[in-house]
């Protein structure tokens, strides 16, 4: 990471090294891997191999979670990407969560969180296909803008899909 070394942080950079320092990325000496039962993942940042450590995969300890009754995991198969909340990026496995919903006559949801290009867009898409009103709440969500517009994108293939874009005041009632 020369950039790091000569003092030219970018804000990917910055992030990556406070997800190290925070325990919640470690180095890794190995090529990265998604372990066959997806208890552990390797990626290559910025040509550093980072794993997720137990402490990174935790729940936020400030978050309130007495009202949370099941918790859905995604990107479990190393073979197959996983974007969505709801599937796998080819939509041939799903998670279980718009069964979930549906039992619970859930008719609407409100999507945020990382990454508005990626993980938020095709899980708000996602919804939509599965024909649930949809919500991004936008100020609530933050991109990874791989190339300059990709969060602009992302969110008008939201918008053309029928998802409601707004921030989070205009969801509170």
């Amino acid at each position: 990471m020369t950039a790091i070394a000569a003092g030219l942080k970018t804000e990917r950079e910055e992030l990556l090294g406070l997800l190290l320092q925070q325990g919640i990325l470690q180095r890794s000496e190995t090529q990265p891997v998604l372990s066959r039962d997806g208890s552990s993942a390797r990626w290559m940042l910025d040509s550093l191999a980072v794993t997720l450590t137990p402490r990174g995969a935790e729940l936020a300890a400030a978050l309130k979670t007495d009202r949370v009754e099941r918790i859905f995991q995604k990107g479990t198969d190393p073979a197959i990407d996983s974007y969505s909340g709801f599937f796998d990026n080819g939509h041939r496995k799903a998670t279980g969560l718009g069964d979930y919903l549906r039992q619970r006559g859930v008719k609407s949801v409100h999507v945020a969180g990382l990454a508005t290009d990626y993980c938020v867009k095709f899980t708000a898409l996602d919804a939509r296909f599965l024909g649930f009103e949809t919500h991004l709440i936008q100020d609530a969500s933050r991109g990874v803008n791989l190339n300059p517009g990709d969060v602009d994108t992302a969110i008008q293939h939201m918008r053309d899909a029928g998802v409601k874009i707004g921030n989070a005041g205009a969801f509170v009632k």
